[in-house]
């Protein structure tokens, strides 16, 4: 239906002509649908497996739109959608390894919204700037005024202060 069709589109952007490069214009759109999944941009290793699912799809005949879906599938089941990851090449001995810029846009965003980074988080942590003080305070700042931080209270403290049950309880009138 039409419905679907625009959805796809707004995934997917239009469906290439047939003398177009769709290998090429699948890994731009793993690139920008899975720079949004995972939260920071994906590597090349990354975008060369969802690449192989693409082709796995053109092997067996299915559709460009189709062999999208599938792509879009295993971004959507990857442990780096499901986890905050960090990105792959991190290399290093140290037993506790310091926050890149986009583990800490995502942890400030669901910590205090309960979703993802916003846009202006995202080009933060793309410019490396979300480790500057003043930046961080300003962010928290903002997070903390946008009516998505009520995602604070109502999951997290609700569940930690054991409020979120609170009407169900029976108090003693006279001490409460």
């Amino acid at each position: 239906g039409k419905p679907a069709t625009d959805l796809q589109n707004q995934l997917f952007g239009p469906t290439p002509a047939p003398d177009t490069d769709t290998r090429t214009a699948a890994r731009n759109i793993a690139r920008t649908l899975a720079r949004r999944a995972y939260r920071r941009p994906a590597s090349e290793i990354e975008l060369d497996v969802l690449l192989k699912v693409f082709d796995l799809a053109n092997q067996n005949q299915l559709s460009y739109p189709e062999a999208l879906r599938l792509m879009l599938k295993a971004i959507l089941v990857s442990p780096q959608f499901l986890f905050i990851t960090p990105v792959p090449s991190v290399q290093t001995d140290q037993a506790i390894l310091p926050l890149d810029d986009f583990q800490l846009a995502s942890r400030l965003s669901y910590l205090l919204w309960a979703t993802m980074p916003d846009a202006e988080l995202a080009t933060l942590a793309d410019q490396g700037k979300l480790h500057d003080p003043t930046i961080l305070n300003a962010q928290v700042q903002r997070l903390l005024k946008d009516s998505r931080s009520r995602a604070l209270f109502d999951g997290f403290g609700a569940q930690w202060l054991g409020i979120d049950g609170i009407q169900s309880k029976t108090f003693d009138t006279a001490k409460f």
